[in-house]
């Protein structure tokens, strides 16, 4: 399997345990989405996973995406 077949099969893999729509960009960048019950982390904490030059990051609050986007 191709370095490439496997990035996307593991972003895929991510993007399910984040337990709300959100999508690694295709050219890099990060987004941000409210789940609070995301399982890429503990309950309460902010879940980040980086894969090919783009990021995905999961937060339990409304609170906590406005800190994490403006960082």
């Amino acid at each position: 399997m191709s370095r490439e077949a496997l990035v996307v099969r593991a972003r895929g893999l991510w993007e399910g345990l984040a337990r709300v729509p959100v999508s690694f960009a295709p050219t890099g960048g990060v987004s941000v989405v409210e789940s609070p019950e995301s399982e890429m982390c503990p309950v309460g904490w902010v879940g980040v996973v980086a894969l090919g030059g783009s990021a995905i990051v999961t937060v339990p609050s409304a609170r906590a995406a406005v800190i994490v986007r403006d960082a």
